[in-house]
């Protein structure tokens, strides 16, 4: 049995514990806000000797997404929905000497941000057989995997916890599953697809790339 003394240093250890534990959830929102920003905000320079140098303005954060705005160039805002990414992706410019990363986030050819975040749209992205995607150029090394972990963190530290199913109940069928229509038409592309490669009006490589994307899709990016 607990002594009063014993109860209250129970109940304070169990404080501080949940204390610290909604601290290094503050701490990596923080972190991923900061990495974020970072990345959408900064152009690596191609010289060891320079600096980055700010070449947009993020005007709103949250965990839904993100605002901004080009400093040069296109004038106006765009935003994008992080629920709308499918994969992010990159590539290294091995010819410079920091070795910049550029960075692709590639949407939900059906989500709202391809408009809103004026995205890039391949010659076969309207027939859902190449993704629309926004491109980060010449970004700091590394800048990636940051913002692919960033998101991550983001999100994660904004999920409610689940509440246990009372005992006999089934579970939940899992969200993440493509509906069946979204299916079919990932299907019907496919065919087509491979009657482009047939007929020679797509090479061998436009070929297995498109349908990676697909196949991409239909796997929520897993």
């Amino acid at each position: 049995m607990q002594t009063p003394i014993s109860f209250f240093l129970s109940f304070l250890a169990i404080g501080v514990a949940l204390g610290a534990t909604g601290c290094q959830s503050t701490t990596a929102r923080e972190d991923a806000t900061s990495a974020i920003r970072a990345v959408f905000e900064d152009r690596a320079s191609r010289s060891v000797a320079a600096s980055p140098r700010a070449v947009a303005e993020v005007v709103a954060l949250d965990p839904t997404g993100i605002a901004w705005k080009e400093l040069e160039g296109e004038a106006g805002v765009r935003t994008l929905g992080f629920a709308d990414i499918i994969s992010v992706e990159w590539q290294h410019l091995a010819e410079f000497p920091t070795r910049p990363t550029t960075v692709y986030l590639y949407l939900d050819p059906h989500s709202p941000s391809v408009e809103r975040a004026r995205a890039e749209r391949p010659n076969l992205s309207s027939l859902g057989v190449t993704l629309p995607y926004v491109e980060l150029a010449e970004r700091e090394h590394g800048a990636g995997v940051r913002l692919k972990r960033a998101l991550q963190a983001f999100t994660m530290t904004e999920r409610a916890p689940a509440t246990p199913a009372p005992v006999g109940t089934e579970p939940p069928a899992p969200t993440s599953a493509p509906p069946a229509n979204r299916l079919d038409r990932i299907e019907k592309r496919l065919r087509v697809l491979k009657r482009w490669l047939d007929e020679g009006l797509i090479t061998p490589e436009e070929h297995a790339e498109a349908k990676r994307r697909l196949l991409e899709v239909a796997t929520g990016g897993d």
